[in-house]
């Protein structure tokens, strides 16, 4: 009671699936399936469904949400174009929007360098090279700045945050423009065009 889920298939097996029916499809699959399919509880994609579980009615009903969080991601290897935009950024909207708080997750490469920024010019901020609890920082963002991969936009959707979205322009068929341009053009997002 209190959330919303969003479940979704792996490899054509419904996580709600009961363990005796679960069990029992997953042993067809022999072999190439065995790794970690011994019930609903163990499969080795738990994480995919689990990180889109929605948080946010708990999250918001704690005294301490204000609506002012601003989450920034680049995906698991960081952005270092977004990390930049929003340092630029920082300084501006924290006189703008007293009491804004940031959570940046950074990547391992730029991890060093973000932390010590945002010392020198907010208290308000926390930042992690990566952070695997991405249901609960979206379920306390008020916006999240993002690039536009299929995990992220899912684990965004699911959350149903408002975003920025700079797609990666490098991205395999500039398949991150595309869903980004999905996102915006429903109003779900706005997408910003990395230059």
């Amino acid at each position: 009671q209190g959330y919303i889920s969003f479940s979704t298939e792996i490899h054509g097996l419904s996580p709600l699936l009961d363990t005796d029916t679960y069990k029992n499809i997953s042993s067809a699959f022999g072999d190439y399936w065995f790794n970690k399919l011994d019930g609903p509880n163990n499969y080795y994609y738990k994480g995919v469904y689990l990180g889109c579980v929605r948080a946010i009615d708990f999250l918001s009903g704690l005294p301490e949400f204000d609506g002012k969080n601003i989450v920034v991601t680049g995906g698991s290897q960081g952005a270092s174009a977004i990390n930049k935009a929003i340092l630029e950024s920082v300084p501006t909207l924290s006189q703008s929007i007293p009491g804004i708080q940031f959570l940046h997750i950074t990547g391992t490469g730029n991890f060093d360098a973000i932390s010590a920024a945002y010392k020198g010019v907010t208290s308000r901020a926390k930042v992690f090279p990566f952070l695997r609890e991405m249901e609960m920082a979206l379920g306390a963002a008020s916006v999240v700045v993002s690039r536009a991969g299929a995990s992220s936009l899912a684990e965004i959707a699911a959350m149903q945050v408002p975003s920025i979205l700079i797609p990666y322009p490098a991205a395999a068929d500039d398949h991150q423009y595309h869903n980004a341009r999905g996102f915006a053009q429903s109003g779900a997002a706005r997408m910003i065009v990395q230059s």
